[in-house]
């Protein structure tokens, strides 16, 4: 006879990534079958294998609605981050999304809302995560840290991080596991917005933090999420800018990358191209999506804007997709000083060597193509994708383009129908060119 017991057991690994934290220490305490189950044997500790935090604002606007759950837990309940921290059997963790929000404190018998991530969330999460050895996702938003980043304030905390975490991911990798285990997938989000409400900056000590923990999966590291504000916090540990995306671009089993960076000024874009010349190519043979944004500004630029170095040449960064033929989807908004004729002509090549490539996304900026071709190799490349299903292409804001070239009135006659309808060369109300899906 089969026992209420069997049926949960064979149940639960099915059931619980499904179950947040609260709903997961409410099913331990029904049963003790559960409690077995949802508890280490050994610490007592919960075995929960997706923990999510939200970010202050998303827990307050989930408080707000009225929603007793994991997302509204860090308003509701005292110290609920650390508590959970401490209480959590970190072997067990396979997906970890960390926000960083404010904990309600209790003192003097009165309870507020307290700014204590810093001092108390991020060194437990530190010390803890080194047991995280079975770790596949991890989401980390550090915003609400970096005002206390002044003076290295958040330093060795977020070195015992990158150490702690990459130790446990090292020690999987030491067993013998197969390649598609380990961490698979990383987002960072490392942005605090200035008053102005038209920049923002970036720790470069997080990203310091994160170059071990991208070493250490090198292998198994499949999908990249790097959102970074414009400018650093600090002047101290720029090279470990280059160091993160040197750490990236050497991935080895990378096939998703999603690098956006909140200002085309962003020196950022700088340390991307200069960490492209360390390598010949993509070691990864299955890059299937790639896109990298450094956005306009948000409005009107105030009366004293903060200005970067002088942008490089996207080239060496294009030149790594020479022998790439997995790519499906490119994206890319960059500067204008960051084309050249070379960094034209790389296109070409990733047009050609991309049969699979059926979304292309670029911003040109205003760039004008003095060498007439960027047409010639577009032209070419629908000529190639006549047949192909759910093409999607949207080239911007190009400028200089020789009106009386083959190339331009083919392309201003031809509608190209692609996905979701017909694509054509049409005037945008800057004055400059745009190939895009049209009325």
């Amino acid at each position: 006879m089969i026992s209420f017991g069997d049926v949960i057991s064979e149940s639960w690994p099915s059931i619980e990534p499904f179950l947040d934290v609260e709903s997961l220490i409410s099913a331990s305490e029904s049963s003790r079958s559960l409690r077995d189950l949802a508890a280490d044997p050994a610490t007592g500790k919960l075995k929960a294998s997706v923990v999510k935090v939200d970010c202050f604002q998303r827990a307050h606007e989930a408080y707000n609605d009225g929603l007793n759950n994991w997302k509204s837990a860090p308003i509701r309940i005292p110290n609920y981050v650390p508590r959970l921290l401490n209480a959590l059997h970190f072997p067990a963790l396979r997906r970890l999304h960390m926000g960083f929000p404010r904990n309600r404190t209790e003192w003097n018998g009165a309870e507020g809302l307290v700014d204590g991530a810093h001092s108390s969330t991020l060194p437990i999460l530190a010390d803890k995560v080194g047991a995280a050895s079975n770790l596949e996702e991890l989401v980390l938003h550090v915003n609400s840290l970096l005002p206390y980043e002044e003076g290295g304030g958040l330093r060795g905390s977020l070195d015992m991080l990158g150490e702690n975490l990459a130790g446990a991911l090292l020690a999987r990798n030491n067993k013998s596991t197969p390649p598609s285990c380990g961490l698979r997938k990383l987002q960072i989000f490392n942005e605090e917005l200035l008053g102005d409400g038209l920049h923002s900056k970036f720790s470069s000590d997080f990203l310091a933090a994160m170059v071990p923990v991208l070493r250490a999966g090198v292998g198994s590291l499949e999908h990249v999420l790097a959102l970074c504000g414009d400018m650093p916090s600090s002047n101290d540990r720029l090279d470990s800018c280059k160091n993160f995306f040197s750490a990236i671009l050497h991935l080895r089993r990378l096939k998703k990358l999603q690098l956006q960076l909140k200002s085309i000024h962003s020196p950022l874009l700088n340390d991307l191209i200069d960490a492209s010349t360390t390598l010949t190519s993509f070691p990864s043979d299955c890059i299937e999506e790639l896109s990298v944004m450094a956005f306009r500004p948000r409005s009107q630029e105030p009366q004293n804007p903060i200005h970067f170095s002088h942008s490089k040449s996207i080239y060496p960064f294009l030149s790594l997709l020479y022998s790439v033929t997995t790519l499906e989807t490119f994206s890319l908004l960059v500067p204008p000083e960051c084309w050249d004729e070379e960094s034209i002509a790389e296109l070409n090549h990733l047009f050609n060597g991309s049969p699979s490539l059926t979304s292309v996304v670029i911003d040109f900026y205003g760039y004008e193509d003095a060498s007439g071709l960027l047409l010639d190799y577009l032209a070419s490349f629908l000529e190639r994708k006549e047949s192909t299903s759910g093409l999607w292409i949207n080239l911007m804001h190009m400028g200089g383009l020789d009106e009386e070239s083959n190339s331009f009135v083919a392309l201003r006659r031809y509608k190209f129908y692609g996905r979701d309808g017909g694509h054509c060369l049409c005037k945008d109300g800057l004055g400059t060119w745009q190939f895009r899906m049209c009325d």
